[in-house]
């Protein structure tokens, strides 16, 4: 299944990703004016980039959709996110993982950036942060944030998901039920992985095989 890839609208539009909803404005007008058919004596080129120009500002000018955008843009690996400024609790760490599996479970699996997620839950899961849950996370919390995590990151290839599952297992500590749920999922990616590294071989043999059976079939 190909790729889906995601349209870079702050390209399109000549802006940052952090320009205000003004700046979004001032600079949509601005290209309008530019690209304006009635203005380009029918240049079909500029024509249809006027047709993206009013894609972008269509989503990049409504608050939910350029939220929404942001985050296909971010878990496509278009770009990274920055730690937030909100002092990390257990709670709050809690929070952002039910956060990343509200949005993976809205994404299409083949399109997403898996060293990007990876990076994430990583950024999440840092030393710093996992000090703070295993000090003061409670069982009931940080069995949450492993749940809801494995949730998010059970269709990464192995081995983006192996660095991930070592910082869970580490966090659900005693719980032999979710530590043997981590390596389920952990063993079922690495065999996938195994699987898919052979395909090229048994293509190639099947391939040959039947090329033998139409040699031999022609000499009789």
């Amino acid at each position: 299944m190909s790729v889906v890839q995601i349209k870079d609208y702050y390209k399109i539009l000549d802006i940052n990703s952090s320009a205000s909803t003004e700046e979004v404005k001032k600079a949509y007008r601005k290209m309008a004016m530019k690209y304006h058919p009635d203005t380009n004596d029918g240049d079909s080129f500029l024509e249809n980039y006027f047709r993206e120009v009013q894609e972008a500002y269509s989503v990049l000018g409504h608050v939910q959709r350029r939220a929404k955008y942001d985050e296909e843009r971010w878990l496509a690996g278009m770009t990274s996110r920055s730690e937030k400024k909100e002092q990390a609790t257990p709670e709050w760490i809690l929070k952002e993982a039910i956060k990343l599996n509200s949005h993976m479970a809205r994404i299409d699996v083949y399109g997403m950036s898996h060293e990007g997620i990876k990076d994430y839950v990583l950024q999440l899961l840092n030393d710093k942060h996992m000090t703070i849950l295993l000090r003061s996370g409670g069982t009931s919390v940080n069995e949450g944030i492993v749940s809801v995590t494995l949730q998010s990151v059970k269709k990464l290839k192995y081995d983006c998901l192996k660095e991930v599952a070592d910082r869970l297992q580490i966090l659900s500590e005693e719980d032999t039920k979710l530590n043997k749920t981590i390596q389920d999922i952990l063993n079922s990616r690495r065999k996938q992985m195994l699987w898919e590294q052979r395909i090229p071989y048994v293509i190639g043999l099947a391939t040959l095989f039947i090329v033998l059976c139409m040699y031999f079939w022609v000499k009789k």
